[in-house]
């Protein structure tokens, strides 16, 4: 059989096999391996565990982090996430990983910390100085850890605290909950997530202690520096959390302060988007689909920082690409606070916005919002998944195919998006991206529900030209869209 691993790759799932048979070289991959651990080749004679690719005798999350920052890379070596020894990191080398994946309990700590009622920390004596001990509780906790100097900043729901004291040891325990744990400093943490489906952003010298198999896949973020938008040295973007003013993307607008809006009020939902001043309806498409299919993945792209920045991720070239930016976003007056490109949602959120000014910096390296204009969902939907995404033109395809096409994506619960023809009329915008929503039969007749990112119908069609939303015929649908674009993520 076949699975899709996290980097959208077909791959054959293979039956796991006991270490013994494996070490014959009884399958394609077994007699690399089995040369690699007997010492014939540069992993050395060393007894390893397959894809422990750090050998430290567990098949864990550091492994898959391993084998994830080296997707698709030659040469690698088994250090690189290269199990079976064929040259290329793939999801070859990611079955093993996952067959051998075992999740380690929670380490104990000699004093056993238990949640209390609201997050707290104290300090204890080790003997090569001070320790840092932060309990959380057995709801869903946010804790960001950051090193400013010779500080260390602790930020909890409760507030920002200064600790002055030097420690040689920072340990945080998030508990139950679904915990959003964040340590990027460039110095080194431990991390616990305990329960829940956590979500961990942290940088290279950190240790995650206690990866689910839940988490490996999205939540577990290692940040070895932040992508740089320009190349002036003043300009540089540091892994230290002190809420710098960061470079903002060219645009001949001014900026204004956001910071006290929410990130997510009530998790990311395919109305959240608002189209603005820049033709990236491709991007918000891909946004608001992803939103709508998996808002997992929409929250597990974007995280508050503590000290009012975010890091937002993209793939580039199979490698997770980490930015840093702040909340100022470009109006269209400066005084009058209303934003000139993707609007807050609803909620007043800011996810959106955040999105398209990091990928402003990203998407060609050009750091100007001019940069977004013209695109496909297909492109966006590998930037933001690192999956496989498809791209399907509709000319030639009867009216069931694509009927039973759109109706299987949806049901598998992938993205799906479509792009209108130049010739598109009422109530289709031409040129522009939608989100496709739903498809239903009825009476031997197909109707295609769309979602508008400009965040309204844009013609009188079915009485709430505001939602965003309406319903066509296929034949309509067939008539007035050129490709459909389907993530498989």
């Amino acid at each position: 059989m076949s699975s899709t691993s996290a980097s959208g790759v077909e791959i054959a799932v293979l039956e796991r096999l006991e270490p013994r048979t494996l070490l014959s070289g009884s399958t394609p991959w077994g007699e690399a391996l089995a040369h690699a651990i007997a010492g014939e080749s540069d992993i050395g004679a060393v007894e390893v565990l397959p894809g422990d690719a750090n050998r430290d005798g567990q098949v864990d999350g550091l492994d898959y982090n391993l084998w994830s920052d080296n997707y698709l890379a030659a040469g690698a070596g088994w250090e690189g996430g290269d199990f079976n020894g064929d040259g290329l990191v793939d999801g070859l080398d990611y079955n093993i990983w996952s067959q051998y994946y075992q999740p380690q309990p929670d380490p104990a700590p000699p004093d056993d910390p238990v949640p209390g009622s609201d997050v707290t920390w104290h300090t204890e004596d080790l003997p090569g100085g001070l320790g840092l001990v932060v309990l959380g509780t057995d709801g869903a906790d946010a804790i960001t850890v950051s090193r400013s100097g010779d500080s260390t900043i602790l930020i909890t729901p409760a507030g920002t605290y200064t600790l002055t004291e030097t420690f040689v040891s920072v340990e945080v325990y998030g508990f139950g909950g679904n915990d959003l744990l964040v340590s990027i400093s460039g110095a080194a943490e431990a991390l616990w997530g305990g329960e829940g489906i956590d979500s961990f952003w942290a940088d290279s010298l950190d240790t995650i202690a206690d990866v689910e198999a839940a988490e490996a896949e999205w939540n577990v973020h290692q940040v070895t520096e932040f992508y740089q938008p320009t190349d002036d040295p003043a300009e540089y973007v540091s892994l230290e959390l002190a809420g710098q003013d960061i470079v903002d993307p060219h645009t001949s607008s001014t900026y204004a302060d956001f910071s006290g809006n929410p990130l997510f009020v009530d998790g990311p939902e395919y109305d959240d988007i608002h189209q603005g001043g820049v033709a990236d309806c491709y991007f918000l498409a891909a946004l608001s689909s992803l939103a709508q299919s998996d808002p997992g993945i929409i929250q597990q792209m974007i995280a508050p920082l503590g000290d009012g920045t975010y890091a937002v991720r993209f793939y580039g070239a199979g490698q997770a690409i980490y930015l840093r930016i702040d909340a100022d976003l470009p109006v269209l007056y400066p005084s009058l606070p209303y934003i000139k490109y993707a609007r807050l949602s609803p909620d007043g959120e800011l996810w959106v916005a955040l999105a398209e000014k990091a990928y402003a910096q990203f998407r060609y390296g050009q750091n100007s919002y001019d940069s977004l204009a013209y695109g496909w969902m297909d492109t966006a939907y590998r930037q933001i998944t690192n999956s496989t995404a498809s791209r399907t033109y509709t000319a030639g395809v009867s009216g069931e195919q694509l009927a039973e096409y759109i109706a299987g994506s949806l049901q598998a619960g992938h993205a799906v998006s479509a792009a209108s023809t130049s010739t598109a009329s009422d109530p289709i915008a031409f040129n522009h991206a939608y989100v496709v929503k739903s498809i239903e039969s009825a009476g031997g007749q197909w109707s295609v529900t769309l979602y508008n990112v400009h965040g309204q119908d844009g013609f009188d069609w079915d009485g709430n030209r505001y939602d965003g939303v309406l319903t066509i015929s296929l034949e309509m649908f067939r008539q007035s869209f050129s490709a459909l674009c389907v993530s498989l993520a």
